[in-house]
């Protein structure tokens, strides 16, 4: 899972993923890639929602996060 901040995962515990942001993602690459509230990511640096969405080798999902500052809703 990739997120803006590494806080906005800190609830997932539990599960067996890899939490990373677009920084540190960056040159690695995974079959599966849920990214939590892609527009956060795209507002702070178009970029770095480009390397999220290209760390995925098979899947890819977008998880909109509605009614948190700075997000839609």
């Amino acid at each position: 899972m990739i997120a803006a901040e590494p806080d906005d995962l800190a609830a997932l515990t539990g599960l067996d993923v890899q939490r990373h942001t677009p920084v540190s993602a960056k040159g690695l690459e995974f079959d599966a890639v849920v990214i939590v509230d892609p527009e956060r990511i795209r507002a702070r640096h178009p970029a770095d929602l480009y390397v999220s969405m290209t760390r995925a080798t098979q899947r890819l999902g977008l998880l909109d996060v509605e009614g948190r500052d700075g997000g839609p809703g």
